[in-house]
């Protein structure tokens, strides 16, 4: 028996009912598309303190026409949110009786800094989907923090992989990471007769916390060393 599952639904209700993930305008226009950020090369400032930046996207397909950036909507979410893509319905592969794979697939790369004394610790991806039979709807995060992702030194990266059956995947950084570089492939697959795929969003959410002032550390550790000499003090007269 062929069966459908799909994963996110009830969350992408809350993604579009709650004022905690309000939309930051950063291009022009209401709905705005990726081709536009693009064009501007736009830099979007969450919370001020998670700067957004360098966005690019590019789409391939296999069978199918390719996705066009005019196409697809841009956002950056507020709160712990940050950047969300809005896929075209028209976003879907089936096989046709042949058999034959159709596939179309799409990358999606920006760069994520800390700004006001903060650090990033941890980011997520979401992906809405749907597939059948042997479909598969799917997203890889190449990340790397403090350099490109095509040079990454050793321990300073990695690859977050969420799927329409995961929903939601976190991965929590190293401490003292200022900023991080994503590369972000998404694929939806139809290999053979019977199966088909579909993506509706894919979005990530970053969590980020500020550093101790070094003057407050310094105070208080100066307040306890103080406190301590006073003990003795005392102590010394009774």
């Amino acid at each position: 028996m062929t069966t459908v599952r799909m994963a996110g639904v009830v969350l992408m209700v809350g993604v579009f009912g709650s004022t905690a993930y309000a939309t930051l305008s950063c291009v022009p226009g209401i709905y705005p598309t990726m081709d536009q950020a693009q064009t501007a090369n736009v830099s979007c400032i969450a919370n001020n303190i998670e700067q957004f930046s360098n966005f690019s996207f590019t789409s391939q397909a296999k069978g199918t026409q390719a996705l066009s950036a005019g196409d697809v909507g841009f956002q950056i979410l507020q709160g712990t949110v940050g950047p969300y893509l809005i896929f075209p319905q028209s976003f879907n592969v089936d096989s046709p009786p042949t058999g034959d794979d159709v596939s179309s697939s799409f990358t999606f790369a920006f760069s994520l800094s800390a700004l006001n004394n903060e650090v990033i610790t941890g980011f997520d991806g979401h992906v809405i989907g749907a597939a059948m039979h042997h479909g598969s709807s799917l997203v890889s995060i190449d990340y790397c923090a403090e350099a490109p992702i095509s040079t990454c030194p050793a321990g300073q990266g990695g690859v977050l992989d969420v799927n329409w059956i995961t929903s939601i995947v976190f991965v929590t950084l190293p401490t003292g990471v200022n900023s991080l570089n994503f590369l972000v492939t998404g694929e939806i697959d139809s290999p053979d007769q019977g199966s088909a795929a579909s993506m509706t969003s894919f979005e990530m959410g970053v969590q980020a916390m500020a550093i101790p002032e070094p003057r407050t550390t310094v105070s208080l550790s100066l307040c306890l060393l103080l406190l301590g000499i006073g003990v003795r003090g005392r102590v010394r007269h009774t």
